[in-house]
């Protein structure tokens, strides 16, 4: 963009989201993979999904020694993304789950549903705003989702759109500050935010599926809610078994497509045995 041209309000949460979306599916580039750092780090930081949220010694740094923690930890992503396997393991998961995933979530870093799904990079789409506040009817942001349902639907495939809200159980202020800590408020936008996107891309939800869902983030523990307002909070699931979740998210989404619904449960057992993962590891609050 020209340096003396602004973006309206509705743009700065996203941009070029589609173009990026099919590089990182398709990658039909060689991009370059010189690298900064020794190839022994780039091991450390993608090792610290879990443990870097207790990394006290990271806490107590400097402001400049965070700053370079962070575009380290960028890089090291980077390459690990564009490195042969993980698109050999992109390009095998969307081969046995063809469904399209979009997850609409709050800026806050800890609202991380590949993360907390164990889902491998580029194949959830994020969208990101404050406190998860989407609106249709922004122009800019409307347009990117109708490509992005435009892109899904030419090649045949269908979208599942987690639309999300978060909250802690511990402390109300570790909660959405975008809402003011208020959990009900977010819940209810989430909840305006499905109705949109029902309103806009058909309420029998054959194409495009809107999934209410709560990110409980002290234990990353995510709550579906059905549209009958029956919920499950995963929190208290014991076990991952696919078979048993396939039944339990059956219940509460009779009407979603079968492979869609297939497509689903894995995230839900993945999160299952992250929650399990995450009460292992004695983490600070902070």
């Amino acid at each position: 963009r020209k340096p003396d041209q602004s973006y309206p309000p509705d743009k700065l949460f996203h941009q070029s989201v589609v173009t990026r979306w099919n590089l990182e599916r398709n990658l039909p580039y060689d991009w370059p993979r010189t690298s900064l750092f020794i190839e022994e780090d780039i091991t450390m930081a993608l090792d610290g999904q879990t443990a870097s949220r207790n990394n006290l010694g990271l806490y107590q740094s400097s402001i400049q020694e965070r700053i370079d923690w962070v575009v380290h930890r960028a890089h090291c992503q980077s390459v690990d993304f564009k490195c042969a396997g993980s698109w050999l393991e992109r390009s095998n998961y969307m081969a046995q789950h063809p469904t399209a995933i979009a997850a609409f979530m709050c800026m806050d870093g800890r609202v991380n549903v590949p993360l907390v799904t164990n889902t491998p990079r580029g194949i959830i789409l994020p969208f990101r705003n404050l406190g998860g506040q989407f609106d249709l009817g922004w122009p800019h942001f409307g347009e990117v989702v109708a490509e992005t349902v435009e892109e899904v639907t030419t090649q045949a495939h269908k979208l599942l759109a987690i639309i999300t809200y978060h909250y802690s159980k511990g402390d109300s202020h570790r909660g959405c500050a975008g809402f003011g800590y208020d959990t009900a408020a977010a819940r209810a936008h989430a909840t305006q935010t499905v109705a949109q996107m029902e309103s806009f891309f058909g309420r029998g939800r054959g194409i495009v599926y809107p999934l209410l869902c709560g990110l409980e983030t002290d234990e990353d523990a995510i709550v579906f809610h059905g549209h009958n307002g029956q919920t499950l909070d995963l929190s208290t699931v014991q076990s991952p078994d696919e078979d048993q979740l396939s039944i339990q998210l059956g219940n509460l989404y009779p009407d979603m497509p079968h492979q869609m619904l297939r497509d689903l449960v894995p995230l839900a057992s993945r999160n299952v045995a992250h929650i399990a993962e995450i009460r292992g590891v004695n983490r600070g609050k902070d």
